[in-house]
């Protein structure tokens, strides 16, 4: 960094010198602007070096990012987005099993698997996701050897499946780890159901059982 940039920054706050850099990516459009060691100088041309200042001046739809990178001063525009809570807008419940699309506390541990799957983010004890062992801060990538693309995906999956069946589940872990577990469904008192945020409501919609002559997932 040259002398100059190192006394901007000095100067825009003499109670914290330090200087801002990009730890880890979430995946996004950003990830082709923004390069994980990244310095961050200046948005829309007036330095910054703690979070207020930063929070404060992507308050625009867009903003001019200056940054360090390999000893170069580069000029990034970028898109602003607002973050809402922690992203969560949809959960389905499956034998026991907490399931959405991961929100953004784990995206910013700088993985989540290549095809997609849905996040396991908690269960219930004394459910079958307890009985046969499956852990929250998985993912579930595969159900009968069927891929899990999302949550859309998984709820197709799950509505062919009938009580007492027999599924294999395969998850992945929050460093890429496979296991692939069995589980037998229990719809008597572990029937499936989604939560979803509709306008300004919560709506709670109940999975209808599948007919016993259906074909379960492949």
């Amino acid at each position: 960094m040259s002398r100059e940039w190192a006394e901007r920054l000095t100067a825009c706050d003499q109670n914290k010198r330090q200087v801002l850099s990009v730890h880890r990516m979430v995946p996004g459009p950003l990830t082709e602007q923004l390069h994980e060691g990244d310095l961050l100088l200046a948005i829309d041309g007036t330095p910054v070096s703690t979070y207020m200042r930063l929070e404060s001046a992507v308050t625009n739809p867009t903003a001019r990012l200056t940054i360090l990178r390999d000893a170069a001063v580069v000029e990034k525009q970028v898109t602003c987005s607002k973050v809402v809570s922690d992203g969560t807008h949809h959960i389905v419940m499956w034998c026991g099993l907490v399931v959405q699309k991961a929100y953004r506390a784990v995206l910013e541990r700088g993985f989540s698997p290549k095809c997609g799957g849905v996040y396991i983010s908690y269960y219930l004890f004394g459910s079958p996701a307890h009985k046969y062992k499956l852990l929250p801060k998985h993912w579930i990538v595969e159900l009968n050897g069927t891929p899990i693309t999302d949550l859309t995906c998984f709820l197709e999956l799950i509505q062919r499946l009938t009580h007492g069946t027999d599924v294999r589940v395969k998850t992945c872990d929050l460093n890429g780890k496979l296991t692939a577990y069995t589980l037998k469904t229990d719809h008597n008192y572990w029937r499936s159901y989604e939560v979803y945020r509709k306008e300004d409501e919560w709506v709670l919609h109940v999975l209808a059982e599948p007919n016993s002559s259906s074909p379960a997932a492949a």
